[in-house]
């Protein structure tokens, strides 16, 4: 992974070289630039898309590609602006660990709240095998991983700039 952060800053550094700048937080200017990398990332995300569609290797290993190149420039932005990116990420991961149970029973009960609130879904509890240990995941119909109906979302302001 830390070939990946040196990718990462190589594309950081390409923007600056390209002569793109990172606006003064919260003005007009870094709003509109963080709109416009949101939608390269969409643009990026959806060759991805249409690349799996069609079985293309080729044209995936492209949009991955240009997706962590856009995603760079974008953290970028967010670091420059003073949010604590890394802070938040691991919050972010923190809150969605919570979403995988280590107890069947759990996962069971999780599963039970999501269809007595979501009774026309379903659901169901996975189980995997990480490291010789069992974990359990509750999926929708999408194979979306769903969080229990108690659950508390990830807290961010203290990652954001004042």
């Amino acid at each position: 992974m830390k070939d990946l952060v040196n990718l990462l800053e190589q594309a950081i550094s390409f923007n600056y070289r390209a002569g793109n700048k990172v606006p003064e937080y919260d003005t007009f200017e870094y709003w509109r630039a963080v709109e416009n990398q949101s939608k390269l990332m969409i643009e990026e995300s959806t060759e991805g898309e249409d690349a799996a569609k069609v079985n293309d290797p080729i044209e995936s290993i492209d949009a991955l590609c240009d997706e962590l190149f856009v995603l760079a420039w974008r953290i970028e932005q967010h670091t420059q602006a003073g949010f604590d990116v890394i802070g938040a990420m691991q919050q972010v991961i923190d809150n969605n660990s919570k979403k995988v149970f280590n107890s069947y029973y759990e996962a069971c009960a999780a599963k039970e709240g999501l269809e007595f609130k979501y009774w026309d879904e379903e659901f169901v509890v996975e189980t995997s095998i990480h490291n010789g240990l069992p974990f359990y995941t509750v999926r929708d119909s999408n194979n979306k991983i769903r969080k229990a109906v108690d659950f508390v979302a990830v807290e961010l302001e203290r990652f954001v700039p004042k």
